[in-house]
């Protein structure tokens, strides 16, 4: 554990959370871009300049970087290379997987969940992840998450199934069918059903949601033995805590930490207490 300043930094697809912490106690967090892998490095030198620019000039602090696509060596050190290269030092690149393990559970074993905008479920015996439950992507799996719920609502529009009362609000927001058929055929089809979940967030669509989690549920819960306590990191969870305690309590299941944002809670991992 670090005593003296660190930086820590939690950064998925859509943006990167820093937080700058020194040796006073005091901490200075800052909103970039998403830094996955597969766009980072191809990344223009005006893109890297922006980032710079962003952030402290101050960058000796070791850094703890947690990232979405960082699973594999190849890719971690690629991402470690390039963050040396804008200047930080002793840059440690780990996946965002253990970032949420880290923050749900602190060195305490424990199933934790990330259920964002993709999916999976995994085992943490306090220091590693020893299992991965699902996290095969959007075209496959991630039943459970934001995606998945987008992929519910709109085939449920298509079908007409969603029920009277809901569909003209969801009309509303996705436009006619063939609008919708439309944005399915466009390269942005994915990105456009990601959001849909916040979209739709004003619209009673437990029913859906529910669906949803027990998706998850029957798919990556019976797959895992021992104590049936579940911690949950990611926007989608979080926001959908109260239909996915009683999804889980249906499974003979209990939510344990639910974490929306880990940073907070990865500075404190790193600070030791």
């Amino acid at each position: 554990m670090d005593i003296a300043g660190f930086i820590v930094a939690d950064s998925g697809g859509t943006s990167t959370q820093w937080g700058f912490c020194t040796e006073d106690g005091s901490v200075r967090r800052f909103v970039t871009p998403g830094m996955h892998p597969k766009y980072l490095l191809n990344w223009t030198p005006s893109q890297l300049d922006d980032l710079s620019r962003h952030l402290p000039a101050d960058r000796s602090m070791p850094l703890h970087f947690y990232g979405a696509g960082c699973g594999n060596e190849h890719s971690a050190a690629h991402v470690g290379h390039l963050l040396s290269q804008l200047g930080f030092d002793r840059v440690n690149v780990y996946p965002d997987s253990l970032g949420a393990c880290r923050a749900c559970c602190g060195n305490d074993p424990g199933n934790v969940a990330i259920l964002g905008t993709g999916s999976v479920l995994l085992e943490y015996d306090g220091e590693q992840i020893t299992r991965r439950v699902g996290g095969f992507g959007s075209l496959i799996g991630d039943e459970g998450s934001g995606f998945y719920f987008g992929k519910l609502l709109v085939k449920g529009f298509l079908e007409e199934s969603l029920g009277t009362v809901v569909y003209p609000a969801v009309k509303a927001l996705l436009g006619s069918p063939q609008d919708v058929l439309f944005q399915l055929a466009s390269p942005s089809a994915q990105q456009w059903i990601s959001g849909l979940a916040a979209l739709a967030a004003e619209i009673p669509l437990d029913a859906l949601h529910r669906k949803n989690i027990r998706a998850f549920a029957e798919s990556h819960l019976s797959q895992l033995m021992g104590r049936r306590e579940l911690h949950v990191a990611g926007s989608y969870g979080w926001f959908q805590r109260d239909v996915l305690h009683e999804v889980l309590k249906e499974y003979g299941w209990q939510t344990g930490t639910m974490v929306q944002d880990p940073l907070d809670r990865l500075i404190a991992f790193h600070t030791g207490e």
